[in-house]
């Protein structure tokens, strides 16, 4: 959603700003002064009520992101209620490993576990309550803490300030967990309370929250916090610090090893893998990129808190506070270690993965430090003049808590305007056409969902429909070049958006040329039969089998309507009313497990957009196409036939009839821990049309089982050879 090309958030950005001066008025009044704990407590109550007001506002029908939390919700829903227990995932993105779709698998998730028994609206607003306490209190007991002469007031207004600072503390926080909340707290535990008796109970607790939150985004943003922090505090105790930390990593890795371990094994079969090697060699274009990332990316959509920042360390350095050259020294340091890890050749030391991370988090560690720098600046001295009754009111501190008011309010209006043009969590969770589906007739083939109603993962997640699209934390290449194919894209090494998105240039006012967006053959070899649409449909082989009144539809646009203010009501009764979804069946699709007819064997380097093409051709007739490198694993086989076969925890068991053997085709991209058996012996498996594995079965087999077998970190452990017994002699 553009903010120049909407009118509407253009205002409200207006709004946004001028509603300072009366929040600025508002704050001088005596009774709302903050001098005291129960004062801070109090403002805290009201401060997070507004926080969260959107989550609640409705109850069942509140907000939702639906771009970021309700797929990170909905897999969450998915893992409590519906999944199986394996690794494999067969519901979701057409079968997946659930290391690489996103978080959740970890231990220990608050989430996951209170959706066993509680509404998602719930969860939700338990979660965003959660960010709200820790992203609050962090701050204001580092801004309180950190140096000498801060008072309640001022640390109050930089408290304040922190969780409204960036967008991966507001609608992003479902997919980092605790995330980046939690920075704060653990760079006072391990800073601040270094010279506590109870140090190692700050330090146990805030490890405990930590390790709740994502490592691979958190830790980053973390050290370099710590290291920032540590410039701007005086009394440092090193082997503390460093103590408390190793103690974080600790903690989060027993509580992550597993989804850790399983990327690291994974990752080289995903578009972040690939081509890694090559990366980070033109050091010109390496800096450019960097520049880009600060000017172009940083700077604009953190604009509040980089200004906030660099005017509180020119008011330091004006009034000769050494704290003002220690924190510009501290600036330096990020820029340096984030200029280190974004030009350093990893691939130097084996560790080429590390160019395709996304560095970018790292920045979250410029807000933490803005924290007690702030406090710092606005604070009227070493007790606050706001502590002594009488003594005046701090106006530094009062503009800056009036700044913190305002950048919330934007954030409720943008959040309103989604809300309106997006629907809410009825969107996701109540679409009466996805609940025990009548259409759904065969259960063996796949969906897709179009334009985000439901949101992506929500279809498998949350009413049961295996799917074949899907928003994925990594994308394993197979499939994502697939999914290039199917929306008519060029082959990239980047991560592509593997679901279909809404392009109005397709619409001509009656229905939306879906032909023109998607490759429906690519779908239909993919097992994909049903594609549910807010919008109607046209396209060669699509059979309507549920179709909506215009007045139902879901998705709706202004020029739908005689004016803007028609249009808003319609998307407001959308809230309570999620409107009627369209379905469509495609003909032919290709089953989930299939013979093979034939074998075709094309180039090894042939290009993944003509393999497709080639399958898109041949693959409805039952042939395999293969590349030559596997070619002779399944040459010399047989015709066969599969009589029947069933899903299975991480995989499938298939009755076939192979007197003479023959080729298994299992609609699933293909993976390297993929393992087929028959009849207890193994057989062998290989990627096959692009997007299926090819499974080569003897003469004489009955029961084929493939499984994904990925391997834990457990089963290592298991590996290592225990004591010896005992001598009894």
């Amino acid at each position: 959603m553009g903010l120049l090309a909407h009118r509407e958030l253009v205002a409200g950005l207006v709004i946004s700003v001028l509603i300072f001066f009366p929040f600025y008025g508002v704050l001088r009044w005596e009774r709302l002064r903050i001098a005291s704990l129960s004062s801070v407590r109090l403002f805290f109550v009201v401060w997070a009520a507004m926080f969260t007001v959107e989550y609640f506002v409705f109850g069942p029908y509140s907000f939702v992101a639906v771009d970021t939390d309700s797929r990170n919700l909905a897999f969450l829903h998915y893992l409590a209620r519906l999944h199986d227990g394996g690794l494999f995932a067969h519901d979701i993105a057409g079968g997946q490993d659930l290391g690489i779709i996103l978080p959740g698998t970890q231990y220990l998730m608050p989430e996951r576990t209170l959706l066993r028994f509680l509404d998602p609206w719930v969860v939700l607003l338990v979660h965003k309550l959660m960010i709200a306490i820790l992203a609050f209190t962090g701050a204001y007991l580092l801004a309180r803490s950190l140096v000498k002469g801060v008072d309640r007031f001022a640390a109050t207004a930089a408290a304040a300030v922190f969780p409204v600072s960036h967008m991966y503390l507001g609608n992003y926080s479902l997919e980092f967990g605790t995330g980046f909340a939690a920075i704060p707290l653990a760079v006072y535990a391990a800073v601040v309370c270094v010279e506590r008796k109870n140090f190692a109970a700050w330090v146990f607790g805030a490890g405990i929250v930590l390790a709740l939150a994502q490592p691979m985004k958190v830790f980053p943003a973390t050290l370099v916090a710590t290291l920032c922090v540590l410039f701007v505090f005086e009394r440092r105790n090193l082997t503390r610090t460093a103590a408390a930390f190793a103690f974080y990593i600790m903690l989060s890795v027993l509580n992550w090893h597993e989804i850790l371990y399983g990327i690291i094994l994974l990752v080289g079969e995903t578009t972040r893998g690939f081509g890694a090697v090559a990366d980070m060699i033109d050091v010109t274009g390496s800096v450019a990129k960097v520049f880009r990332l600060f000017f172009f990316n940083w700077l604009p959509y953190n604009l509040f808190i980089s200004t906030l920042l660099a005017v509180s360390i020119a008011v330091l350095i004006a009034k000769r506070d050494k704290l003002g050259f220690r924190a510009l020294a501290a600036v330096f340091l990020f820029v340096a270690a984030f200029l280190a890890v974004d030009l350093f050749p990893w691939q130097w030391v084996g560790l080429a993965f590390i160019n395709r991370v996304e560095n970018v988090y790292m920045w979250m560690a410029v807000p933490v430090l803005a924290v007690p720098i702030a406090a710092k600046a606005v604070s009227a001295g070493p007790e606050g003049l706001s502590q002594t009754p009488g003594a005046g009111w701090n106006r530094r501190a009062g503009a800056l808590l009036a700044a913190a008011l305002c950048l919330l309010t934007w954030n409720k209006i943008l959040n309103a305007a989604w809300f309106t043009a997006l629907g809410g969590q009825g969107t996701s969770f109540g679409l009466a056409e996805l609940k025990k589906p009548q259409w759904r007739t065969d259960q063996g083939f796949r969906a897709i969902t179009l334009f985000e109603i439901p949101p992506t993962n929500v279809a498998a997640s949350f009413y049961g429909l295996d799917s074949f699209d899907g928003a994925m934390l990594l994308n394993p290449k197979r499939w994502n070049d697939y999914w290039s194919s199917i929306k008519k894209r060029p082959l990239s090494s980047s991560r592509t958006a593997t679901r279909a998105s809404l392009d109005w240039s397709h619409w001509d006012g009656r229905t939306y040329d879906i032909d023109a967006a998607l490759r429906l053959d690519l779908l239909s070899v993919a097992n994909v039969k049903y594609i549910v649409s807010p919008l109607p449909l046209s396209g060669a082989g699509l059979t309507p089998i549920v179709t909506a009144e215009k007045s139902d539809w879901a998705k709706t646009r202004p020029g739908f309507f005689e004016s803007r203010v028609e249009y808003v009501k319609a998307r407001f009764r959308r809230i309570f009313d999620p409107g009627r979804l369209f379905v469509y069946a495609l003909a032919d699709p290709l089953p989930r497990i299939f013979a093979a007819s034939s074998l075709e064997v094309v180039p090894d380097d042939l290009d993944r957009i003509a393999v497709h093409d080639r399958v898109a051709a041949v693959a409805g007739r039952g042939r395999v196409v293969v590349a030559r490198r596997h070619a002779g694993k399944l040459k010399g086989l047989g015709k066969l036939t599969v009589q029947s076969y069933k899903k299975a925890v991480d995989g499938y068991d298939i009755i076939v009839g192979a007197e003479q053997g023959g080729i298994v085709v299992v609609n699933n991209a293909y993976l390297p821990f993929w393992r087929a058996t028959a009849d207890g012996k193994p057989l062998e498996i290989v990627p096959a049309n692009g997007v299926h594995m090819a499974v080569a079965v003897p003469a004489g087999a009955r029961k084929v089982e493939v499984r994904y077998r990925r391997p834990m970190l457990k089963d290592k452990f298991r590996a290592f050879p225990g004591p010896p017994p005992p001598d009894h002699q």
